[in-house]
């Protein structure tokens, strides 16, 4: 709990409690979507390139499936398209 962790916050328990549910209703919320983002690219890049190092011959689509299994279920149909777009150019750059 919060106040164990944290002897000097003096929270109050409906507090807490209303903050706990607060999270448990926003799980599914990129709270700062360019921070976020950048995370994202990033990763899609080190794992599409891992990809690539295990196997250089692998066809696309299969990239992609790997690259998409990995992500959250709530991200948003345009988010999703700009992954396909960033998971192509890292591919393709890494073909070249």
């Amino acid at each position: 709990m919060i106040k164990d962790s944290y002897p000097n916050a003096d929270f109050a328990d409906s507090e807490v409690q209303a903050f706990q549910e607060w999270c448990v209703d926003n799980q599914d919320t990129i709270h700062a979507p360019q921070k976020y983002y950048k995370a994202q690219k990033a990763f899609i890049s080190d794992k599409v390139q891992s990809l690539y190092t295990q196997n250089p011959k692998m066809p696309f689509r299969l990239v992609l499936m790997n690259v998409l299994e990995t992500l959250p279920d709530f991200l948003p149909a345009d988010n999703l398209v700009n992954v396909v777009g960033d998971v192509a150019a890292v591919w393709q750059e890494l073909k070249v």
